[in-house]
């Protein structure tokens, strides 16, 4: 099995995030809520709450990974 690309996105990434968002939920009978392309964009135009890492190319994962100040 070849490795495969891991890269951080970026806002460009937005509606490739959302569809792999929206393809989970499918998976579990839960519709996404609108505007799922718009907070996606949000989150990753402000690089201080997280990041998402996309695996592959085209995309067929990702991580979320949100900061938050502790101790």
């Amino acid at each position: 099995m070849r490795p495969k690309e891991v890269r951080t996105a970026t806002v460009a990434d937005a509606r490739t995030i959302a569809r792999l968002m929206r393809a989970f939920g499918a998976e579990y009978d839960d519709p996404p809520e609108p505007g799922t392309e718009e907070r996606v964009a949000r989150f990753l135009a402000d690089p201080s709450g997280g990041a998402v890492l996309l695996v592959g190319e085209p995309a067929f994962g990702l991580l979320t990974l949100r900061l938050r100040t502790a101790i």
